[in-house]
């Protein structure tokens, strides 16, 4: 997702959609990815790096993106590494990285990053799927929705921010009107 504001220098500032009513702020996780750093990863893995990095969902999603851009990935569900964009899996691993750490997995916690999928729909938030352990540490941890915003590419890093929420429902209140005689 990329909501922007600008702040007072009029450089452009990430936003997050507010909790909605009934809502509280269960974690905050913050993570800054280079670029440079992902791709470098790529090309020394290759295809293996995009297997153990996003879901099947994720892969096609990106391999989608790349169609629309005018790439030619060998298979819809799992991009070329040719064809992955190194700014957009450094988005999606930040992206990642900051949902971890709202969940905070202990160090001898099995952590498939697969189980944390960030869906970036083109014109849309972001959304943020768990499945397996990562969606056993939310229940765990009280977290019913994360949500999940990056910024622009500066200096070669991209930095995303994660706020886990819990939401509770919102008491209606119902107020009778006295009816004129």
């Amino acid at each position: 997702m990329e909501t922007r504001s600008q702040d007072s220098l009029g450089q452009p500032q990430p936003q997050l959609p507010g909790p909605r009513p009934g809502g509280r702020v269960v974690a905050v996780g913050i993570d800054t990815t280079g670029v440079e750093e992902v791709r470098h990863a790529l090309e020394r893995h290759a295809d293996r790096y995009l297997r153990f990095v996003l879901s099947e969902r994720e892969r096609a999603e990106l391999a989608e993106t790349d169609e629309l851009a005018g790439a030619t990935p060998t298979a819809r569900a799992a991009p070329t590494t040719e064809a992955a964009d190194a700014t957009e899996l450094a988005r999606r691993w930040a992206a990642k990285e900051a949902v971890t750490k709202v969940l905070a997995p202990g160090p001898g916690d099995p952590w498939p990053w697969s189980d944390v999928e960030v869906l970036l729909p083109s014109g849309r938030p972001a959304e943020v799927r768990l499945q397996g352990r990562a969606r056993e540490l939310a229940r765990q941890r009280g977290v019913s929705e994360i949500q999940v915003g990056t910024g622009p590419t500066t200096a070669g890093t991209v930095t995303a921010t994660a706020v886990g929420l819990a939401i509770t429902p919102v008491p209606i209140h119902r107020t009778t009107r006295k009816q004129d005689p």
